[in-house]
């Protein structure tokens, strides 16, 4: 907690060029500052100034996006999704790759990649895509662009199946970017 600052005035009277006292015009004259508080060692009693904390620095870190809700159709499909490629840097960064659709019928596939540190959970950037109504053995190629608030030093895939809503409905689901 940053300590209250009161500024502290004194008045000065200067002399004109008749040699008359008369009051600055702006009245009061900045000396100081001082912050809220006691000094319990000062004779008088005084407010005085106290270290100010040191602000902890949390790790940068950006939310996870939120995948289709698939209901109790949801899948775990990792081991269908594979990551040919994936950019590590500060920034603006692609993670490529392929997903088959290992059942025996359409659904779509929900892929998110989180950019990470080497020893961190802390995501750094994260993106997600939508594969639509993947047919049964279909291969589809994906694509997942974002941004990174420091350099990354590895990519990790969170990937899931089954029918949304819309799909389920016979409307057209988000397509892959």
């Amino acid at each position: 907690m940053q300590p209250e600052c009161r500024p502290r005035f004194a008045n000065r009277v200067q002399p004109n060029a008749l040699g008359h006292r008369h009051q600055a015009t702006a009245g009061l004259l900045l000396v100081g500052c001082t912050c809220a508080g006691t000094d319990a060692s000062s004779p008088d009693n005084t407010p005085s100034a106290s270290p100010t904390p040191t602000p902890s620095v949390a790790p940068k870190s950006t939310p996870l996006p939120t995948p289709p809700d698939f209901g109790e159709d949801k899948a775990g499909v990792a081991a269908d999704v594979t990551i040919t490629e994936c950019q590590l840097a500060a920034g603006d960064v692609v993670a490529k790759g392929t997903a088959v659709n290992s059942a025996s019928e359409p659904r779509d596939i929900a892929i998110i990649v989180i950019w990470l540190k080497e020893d961190s959970g802390t995501p750094l950037g994260s993106g997600m895509t939508v594969l639509s109504q993947v047919e049964p053995g279909a291969t589809l190629d994906w694509q997942v662009a974002t941004q990174t608030v420091d350099l990354a030093e590895r990519c990790v895939l969170n990937a899931t199946a089954g029918q949304t809503a819309t799909a389920a409905a016979g409307e057209a689901a988000p397509s892959a970017a």
